[in-house]
Order: structure tokens, then sequence, then C-alpha cells
């Protein structure tokens, strides 16, 4: 509320028109607001979304025209992200008629940001993927969309509660169900968990049980290190992509488990 209410009049709130909570604080009476999404009422909409392993492909629509873009991102919210940020563009070169600016605009050499779907490992039997991912909804969007680009492949989500949203349980069953979009779940150790007290702290055990009846498996680790040498050592399908969830390092045990892949 507070960030919607500093916009100026001649200002414009490009917002995610595909989220509910979103829908309820807007639009205002002060400023101009536009909705994004695949929702066919919004104001600028994305649709013939596709992806692959290689890149995300899909058209954004308007009473401007249509334009069709390839990104290297993968995930329809990272289709949203782009196409909020060419519209911020494309409000600041031409705010009469934004389209314009798109026509123009190519996503194709984007790489992203860093921490975003970095690719660690690659081989025909293993990808290996870090991402920031560190609230449910991130989460589960990500793992939807690699299930989706790796369809023969099985999912690992390797996941760390390390900052304060993920490492109390005030959103325990949200994280329990966005995690259970994967084959396999592996938790490690609440980070710095002894800050918590027991009825803060998120419960890596109890989501492992919850999430075991959904999984291939689910087990919560003791330490990194197990988690890790787990990872390395047992047996599972022979193509995975293994999607590391953290806001921060898995540090040295991640890379003894590379240095094993290599």
């Amino acid at each position: 509320n507070h960030l919607i209410r500093i916009v100026p009049d001649n200002g414009v709130i490009l917002a995610n028109g595909d989220d509910p909570v979103v829908k309820e604080l807007l639009p205002v009476s002060w400023t101009t607001v536009k909705f994004v999404g695949v929702g066919a009422d919004n104001d600028f909409v994305i649709s013939e979304f596709e992806e692959s392993p290689d890149a995300s492909r899909f058209s954004i629509s308007s009473e401007g025209g249509t334009v069709r873009f390839e990104t290297r991102l993968n995930g329809v919210f990272n289709a949203r992200n782009a196409a909020m940020a060419l519209l911020a563009g494309g409000y600041v070169s031409y705010p009469e008629n934004p389209m314009s600016f798109l026509k123009s605009a190519d996503l194709k050499d984007y790489e992203g940001v860093a921490r975003r779907q970095d690719v660690l490992f690659e081989s025909d039997a293993i990808k290996v993927i870090e991402d920031f991912a560190h609230h449910p909804t991130a989460i589960r969007l990500c793992l939807e969309s690699f299930k989706n680009c790796y369809p023969d492949h099985e999912v690992v989500a390797v996941f760390e509660p390390r900052s304060n949203t993920s490492a109390t349980n005030v959103l325990e069953t949200e994280f329990t169900a966005a995690l259970g979009y994967a084959d396999h779940v592996m938790i490690a150790p609440v980070h710095r968990g002894e800050i918590y007290t027991d009825e803060q702290r998120i419960n890596p055990t109890g989501m492992a049980e919850v999430l075991a009846d959904t999984c291939r498996s689910a087990v919560a680790y003791n330490s990194k290190e197990a988690l890790f040498d787990s990872l390395a050592t047992e047996e599972r399908a022979a193509k995975e992509v293994v999607l590391l969830f953290t806001n921060g390092s898995f540090g040295e045990p991640l890379q003894v488990y590379l240095r094993t892949l290599a």
C-alpha cells in the first residue's frame, strides 16, 4: 500500500494481473495502472507461451499489436517479469504507445541475473541448477517449469531453510506444498536454527514426513555434508535435474559434490 501511494499522478504502475492479492490493491484513482499477465482480462496479455530446455517463447499483445519474444529464461513467471521490464522501458520511451518500444526489443541474448537458474553442472544424465528462490511461490513456479522442460528427467529439490521467511514455520504448509512438485525432496538443516525457539522454527522432519506421501522420496538431513553425500551416492533415475534452493550458499559440501560429477 505504501509503495502504491508514493507513485505520482504522472507515473505508471505495471502490475501482475494474474495475482488475486495484487488485484485487491489495484487499480487506484490517482495514477495509471496497467495489468500484465496470461489472463485475457489483462491490459497486456502474455500468450502462446512455450518452453524447452534451451529457451522460452511467448507473445505480448495489447491494442497496440502483438510482439513475439524468445528468452533463455524458463517459466511463465520469467515471461511475466520480462514483459513488465520491457513495458517499463516502453512507457519511458513511448508513453503514448509502449508497444512501439517492444517491437524493437530483443531478449535472445539476455542471460538473466546471478543466482537465478544458474547451471552449475550439465551432462546428458544430470543437470545441477541453483536458484535464489526462497519463498513458496518462487519454488513452486520454478519446479513446475523444470518438470515441464525436462519431462524425461526426475526433479530433485534441495532446499535450505535460511531466510527469515523460510526458517520460521509461518509458511511451513506452503513450503511443503511447493516442494511437493518435485519427485525427490532433500531438506538441509535450518540455517542458524538455534536462534529460533521450537515454536518458531520450521520443522524439516515433519515436512519430509508429509512429502513422503506424495513424492518418490523426501528426507530431512542433519547436515549439509550428509545431504550432498547422499545426493552423490544414492541411485535414483537415469536422468535428473537437481534444483538447489537457498538464498545463501551451500558452501563446501556443494563444491565437493560438484567435483564428484566432473
